[in-house]
């Protein structure tokens, strides 16, 4: 293959995993205007808060050893059998850290139901909630296993299934069955227990029942020191919506949700590109010229286009806040009018 040839489908690649990768974003956009109606204000406030609480958790599985993944399995150093251990120690090191999380939940459900709500019947959502993110961590290392393995076609059909079912579960949990803030984990558990078995099905060649300590113990110098920063990351989102429910209520938590979903434009574009350009960039790391070319130019398309969406962003939703408060206005007039003539 011509060096031509490969610069074609590395941009080819990275425009399917950027869909990919915004797939999920946009099925969450889609279903908002369902969870709105059906679901009272204070249980969207709550789903919310109990997100933002059990993702710090969320970060605890596999403790960010996907980073390390990425980094080995591109050295020039790692044969094709060397590959298969590293990929699997990953896999079992995810499942037995997720299985850690999904027990220690039994013991921090009460207590996080207590303190959050000051209501103990939210102890079962809490643990549903912590139960979700066992296949939503599986789901993700096995999208990144095919993304390591340049599986741009079977990335996005498994991502386009994954949205469907999980707004499919949506409607039949929370606007048909009514069931509440547990139909949103329902969705979540049974979208991606799929969307995990399919990945992990074309990335079979890969797995094995075997744990190397020798591959563990380099996954962990790589990626434990991570940890920190990635937790920080999480922290700037996630602290707002705890301190607001500790101060307030959920029902604020849920109009700040609802506002924060705009930022989902720039969500989108910003995600889509960090998916498609991450497994890119550990394929170059040998090559040292060419990384020294193409990261510059990632790095300034990246920045200024994050930059411009922000602007545009920040330019429309002074608008849109103008026409939300002219349609409160007139609805507020038209209830008015109603009135009058209900009393004439």
């Amino acid at each position: 293959m011509s060096e031509e040839q490969k610069e074609n489908t590395v941009f080819k690649n990275m425009f399917l995993y950027g869909i990919g990768g915004a797939l999920s974003q946009a099925a969450g956009l889609i279903t908002l205007p369902i969870m709105t109606r059906v679901l009272s204000s204070q249980e969207y406030g709550s789903i919310e808060v109990i997100t933002a609480t059990t993702g710090y958790f969320s970060l605890l599985i596999g403790l960010n050893t996907m980073s390390g993944l990425y980094r080995f399995f591109y050295d020039g150093n790692t044969t094709e059998q060397d590959r298969k251990g590293l990929v699997s120690t990953t896999m079992i090191f995810v499942l037995l850290t997720g299985l850690a999380v999904a027990l220690l939940s039994i013991f921090l459900s009460p207590l996080f139901a207590q303190n959050l709500f000051a209501d103990s019947s939210y102890t079962g959502v809490i643990r549903l909630a912590f139960g979700a993110l066992v296949p939503v961590a599986v789901y993700t290392y096995a999208l990144g296993l095919l993304r390591i393995q340049n599986k741009a076609l079977p990335y996005i059909i498994i991502a386009l299934i994954v949205s469907a079912l999980y707004m499919g579960c949506v409607i039949l949990f929370i606007a048909g069955f009514r069931v509440g803030i547990p139909g949103y984990y329902y969705a979540q558990i049974i979208s991606n227990t799929v969307g995990a078995a399919l990945a992990l099905f074309f990335s079979r060649r890969y797995l094995a029942f075997q744990f190397s300590l020798v591959w563990f113990k380099k996954l962990a110098r790589y990626s434990f020191p991570l940890i920190p920063g990635t937790l920080f990351g999480w922290s700037l989102s996630a602290n707002n919506r705890i301190f607001l429910n500790a101060s307030t209520n959920e029902i604020e938590v849920a109009y700040y949700g609802l506002a924060n979903k705009a930022t989902i434009v720039i969500t989108l574009a910003t995600q889509a590109f960090c998916n498609a350009w991450e497994p890119t960039m550990y394929s170059l790391l040998q090559r040292t010229e060419k990384i020294r070319r193409v990261l510059p130019a990632m790095l300034s398309l990246y920045t200024f286009g994050a930059l411009g969406i922000c602007t545009l962003m920040m330019t429309v939703a002074r608008e849109c806040h103008r026409s939300g408060n002219r349609k409160e206005r007139q609805n507020l007039l038209g209830i008015g009018h109603a009135g009058d003539c209900g009393r004439g």
